[in-house]
């Protein structure tokens, strides 16, 4: 049997492939097989090496991305910010209404695995040019509202001057905005869309906006003495028709909302400064009117964040891997009952925090900044982002949390926003409570400052 294998070889060795001309040298078959192997092995180190570039690349720009949807979250909850006029501190947004604070009145407050990280009111403006819905269903430019146009429906046109101008004024409205950490669950019943997103944690925001007043109404009735004046109402005799016979579809809404032109969102109240108490006690009595309905949902602000459960040390310079770090320690207090107020010396210096006025190192009194949220707490569930501890919701992912400090004084509002994500996330969607976020090569993160702009009058 060897000998036959040995002949083979060397008549495969002995015979020779032509090419060309009859007498020209040519390759031996062994010859050819060795080149295809050596071709071969070179095609396959190319294509690891081609493999390994896209990947790399693939991995630039889930980061890049990344990165710059972090950033553009950050700019746009600032923009939001600047017309704040009062921000929750985290004595208001982790404990219930009967201990002081407005967390079970919030929406969501009844899914666990989402916690209110960022609460305000603003003051928003409606230019004259801003398309709203007017209580009959129509679109209507702001600055039009006043016109009671009776013969054409939803046709703006004939309060605009020559130029397309609208006659009509801009308008303010406030609004209670909420910002909330999410991690989704395994129960449809914890999201409202289970599937849609990433398995990963998300900030989403929520707003309940006031509604617009009529300004041709004047609480009984439309308001005749301003029929017909600038900026415009509607002209005797039609305007100021009772509800009833003779009287439009959109006054006898008008009458029937009480003045409301444009409807105000599904549980919105507002604020109430006429009663007693300090500005912060004002506020933490907020309550929201009825139920919040089902027509103004949450949108998502981020995806992709962070999902990386507390550890402890993590936030008091305990924690071994810095990559999870968070810059600012937890919530203190000081003081004695019962004037016991919750303080923070890290987020109130200016050069780790959001930084107060009179900032002092050594006088407590003065860290009147605050962290939200105020304490983390390790979850043996991974799948929430908070749990109830003493009485007060705290935080089980690190990954989105502020400084605020308006220590309770009007006009005075500014926060610093953290936002930490995981560009691998983006790679592996569907893997479920990954925490891969220990790698800090997966990190991106980003941190912004803002004061709020936002005014209203009140001595408090």
């Amino acid at each position: 049997m060897m000998s036959s294998v040995r002949q083979f070889a060397g008549w495969l060795g002995r015979r020779r492939v032509w090419f060309g001309r009859r007498g020209s040298r040519g390759f031996t078959l062994l010859e050819l097989l060795v080149s295809a192997l050596i071709a071969s092995l070179l095609v396959a180190v190319l294509l690891t090496f081609l493999t390994s570039i896209l990947e790399s690349n693939r991995i630039e720009e889930a980061k890049a991305a990344t990165q710059d949807e972090v950033q553009s979250a950050l700019r746009f909850i600032a923009d939001d910010l600047q017309e704040a006029v009062y921000i929750y501190d985290a004595d208001a947004v982790s404990r219930n209404a009967a201990n002081g604070g407005i967390l079970d009145e919030l929406r969501f407050f009844d899914r666990v695995n989402r916690i209110p990280i960022l609460v305000f009111w603003k003051r928003s403006f409606l230019s004259p040019t801003t398309r709203v819905r007017r209580i009959d269903g129509t679109s209507w430019l702001a600055g039009c509202l006043e016109y009671n146009n009776q013969n054409a429906g939803a046709n703006d046109s004939d309060c605009r001057t020559p130029d397309g101008v609208p006659k009509g004024r801009g308008k303010f409205r406030y609004s209670l905005v909420s910002y909330y950490l999410q991690k989704d669950s395994d129960n449809p019943a914890d999201f409202d869309t289970p599937g849609v997103w990433s398995n990963a944690a998300r900030i989403i925001r929520f707003e309940l906006r006031d509604g617009v007043p009529w300004s041709c109404f004047n609480g009984s009735s439309i308001d005749a003495a301003r029929s017909g004046a600038a900026p415009g109402c509607p002209t005797p005799p039609s305007a100021v028709l009772p509800p009833g016979s003779g009287a439009t579809l959109l006054q006898n809404e008008i009458f029937r909302r009480s003045g409301f032109i444009v409807n105000s969102d599904d549980g919105f109240a507002p604020f109430d400064l006429a009663s007693a108490g300090t500005l912060k006690e004002k506020f933490n009595r907020w309550r929201p009117s009825g139920s919040y309905g089902t027509g103004n949902p949450a949108e998502v602000l981020l995806d992709f964040v962070d999902d990386s459960p507390y550890v402890n040390g993590q936030d008091t310079g305990g924690a071994t891997n810095n990559a999870v770090r968070v810059d600012v320690g937890p919530n203190t207090t000081t003081g004695s009952a019962p004037n016991i107020i919750t303080v923070n010396q890290d987020c109130s210096d200016p050069n780790r925090g959001v930084g107060v006025e009179d900032y002092n190192p050594a006088d407590p009194s003065t860290h009147i900044a605050q962290r939200i949220p105020g304490q983390f707490e390790q979850n043996a569930d991974p799948r929430f982002a908070r749990v109830i501890s003493g009485g007060a919701a705290r935080g089980t992912y690190t990954s989105f949390y502020v400084c605020i400090a308006n220590a309770g004084r009007p006009n005075q509002t500014s926060a610093r926003i953290w936002i930490r994500a995981n560009y691998r996330v983006r790679l592996q969607p569907n893997i479920n409570f990954r925490q891969s976020g220990q790698n800090s090569a997966e990190l991106v993160t980003g941190s912004t400052t803002v004061l709020g702009r936002g005014l209203f009058n009140i001595d408090s």
